[in-house]
């Protein structure tokens, strides 16, 4: 809750008023009024605060450009996602507002996004699967600024991607697998090998960033990979 401090200054007595926003950031305000005015701008703060928060009204300054939204964005999750995410997320922004330049958040549109689409395949050459992931992170973006209050609409929302080509599986045979580990003299690069081999695990979920004896149940006979 919003609490008051009276406090006296060469323009005359007023109040401060010290609250925490609905991105939990504090903020102050001074009012120069009597105590019981002080007290209802307090309130009306709350309550502002509660409706946005069950959104039902949006943050004040809610047509921000996209380049700020991209700031607060980034800030807010910067310590959620791994920093490889962060680089990737990143250069989508960077190719969405080349194309886009710094609108206003609420200016961009479906439209918006389908020409996007179009240029990012047609004119830049990105495979199907690239623009598939920067629809994902321009939708997983858009839908933070939602839950924040300033939009109400996903642009990104039932926008789809140009369709991908189903891409065969390759597995090596047992002959390959012979010969792969027939050239492979360190033994602690043919335990790796091997242990890519008898779990399927990805590149980097294996690697010591992600995978440590605490990821390995020898009772259980088990391993717990993270992706």
């Amino acid at each position: 809750m919003a609490s008051i401090k009276k406090f006296t200054t060469s323009k005359g007595t007023g109040y401060r008023i010290d609250y925490y926003d609905s991105d939990r950031n504090r903020k102050v305000k001074h009012v120069y009024c009597d105590r019981l005015t002080a007290e209802s701008i307090a309130k009306e703060i709350e309550h502002r605060k509660a409706r946005i928060l069950l959104g039902l009204d949006q943050i004040q300054d809610s047509n921000i450009s996209f380049e700020t939204a991209k700031i607060y964005y980034l800030r807010k999750i910067e310590t959620q996602k791994e920093p490889s995410t962060i680089v990737r997320e990143k250069k989508v922004y960077k190719a969405f507002i080349k194309y886009i330049g710094d609108t206003p958040i609420r200016n961009i549109t479906v439209s918006s996004i389908e020409g996007y689409i179009k240029t990012r395949s047609e004119i830049d050459k990105v495979s199907p699967a690239g623009i598939g992931l920067e629809l994902r992170t321009l939708r997983a973006f858009f839908n933070f600024l939602i839950k924040r209050g300033y939009l109400k609409i996903n642009p990104v929302s039932g926008v789809k991607g140009p369709r991908q080509k189903d891409k065969k599986i390759r597995f090596l045979t047992t002959a390959e697998i012979k010969n792969l580990l027939a050239v492979v003299n360190d033994p602690n690069y043919r335990d790796l090998i091997l242990m890519y081999l008898n779990t399927g695990a990805r590149r980097e979920e294996i690697l010591p960033s992600k995978f440590t004896w605490s990821n390995v149940d020898f009772k259980q006979r088990e391993i717990k990979l993270i992706r």
